[in-house]
């Protein structure tokens, strides 16, 4: 392995960084079930490691787009080998009774990703309500707590509050949530 290799897993080891790696995995919907979930977690640092080699700007003074940038090459090098594995799994021939755990597998595939999609369907549909209900300083700690993946410390400190007050707005968001929850399943 190489200098700049070592940087760039060092780099991600630092701050907690490691959870870009995590994020990109349930993005994914690759859970510690998968089969290969250990295989893609190494890979996943390996492509951020890679990333931080060839990024072409100084990654300290730009790193949030940084970040943003590995989490992408990330995200396509463990699609391309979800995509190779797919692809080598296709081309093996099913013989005898192998074709019907083929199907099997087929439609067990098939009901998890309507499933996925129906569940990221109900996630965007209540992320969008439940923004709009929000105070401004919720909505705030919405985006920074689903979408950018920041702990309630992290908030707190970008928002210049004490922690007490993050956690108010995650209390004050969460009741908000289960009222729009309540008032979805009722439609």
């Amino acid at each position: 392995m190489t200098n700049q290799s070592n940087e760039g897993l060092t780099f991600l080891l630092q701050n907690n960084r490691e959870k870009l790696i995590f994020g990109v995995l349930k993005k994914m919907t690759l859970n510690q079930s998968h089969p290969s979930y250990d295989d893609f977690v190494q890979e996943a640092r390996l492509a951020f490691s890679a990333a931080y080699d060839h990024y072409p700007k100084s990654i300290e003074a730009n790193e949030q787009s940084f970040m943003v940038y590995a989490y992408q090459r990330v995200y396509w090098r463990l699609l391309d080998l979800i995509n190779r594995q797919s692809n080598q799994q296709a081309h093996l021939e099913p013989t005898g009774d192998d074709s019907v755990d083929i199907t099997d597998s087929i439609i067990d595939l098939t009901l998890q990703t309507q499933d996925t999609i129906a569940e990221k369907l109900f996630t965007e549909q209540l992320f969008k309500t439940l923004y709009d209900l929000c105070s401004n300083v919720e909505q705030h700690y919405l985006v920074d707590c689903y979408i950018r993946h920041k702990s309630v410390t992290e908030i707190a400190a970008s928002h210049h509050v004490s922690r007490q007050t993050a956690y108010n707005w995650r209390n004050n968001v969460g009741k908000k949530a289960l009222l729009v929850i309540a008032q979805m399943n009722q439609e």
